[in-house]
């Protein structure tokens, strides 16, 4: 319906044989038929605990806590937060789960290494 949308509107004839849809209406159905249809993006988080026992222990949780960050790419942005001391979330809001899923195991990744 989506992609051919015609094909389908051009069906809907009354008894004579002629077309019930006016093209205004055509064009406000498959408007709201597109919009319904699109994916709703979803939601990935991960709760991570992040401790450094090291002299420079609050810099070095700050330079993982950016290192995930710059994990980020077009499609999938991920934000770190601070729940509680040792607990930070890392979010990602995306339509495709497999794409924010990794994206989110990439930012873990780069956090623990640093």
């Amino acid at each position: 319906m989506v992609i051919d949308p015609d094909s389908v509107l051009n069906a809907v004839q009354d008894h004579a044989g002629g077309h019930l849809l006016d093209d205004h209406v055509k064009l406000a159905l498959i408007k709201d038929i597109r919009r319904r249809m699109t994916p709703q993006p979803l939601k990935i988080r991960a709760d991570v605990e992040i401790t450094c026992f090291e002299f420079d222990g609050v810099e070095n949780i700050r330079a993982a806590l950016k290192a995930a960050e710059a994990t980020s790419t077009v499609q999938c942005e991920v934000k770190a937060s601070l729940v509680a001391s040792p607990l930070y979330v890392f979010t990602t809001h995306t339509a495709d789960k497999v794409t924010g899923i990794n994206a989110v195991i990439d930012a873990i990744a780069a956090a623990s290494v640093s």
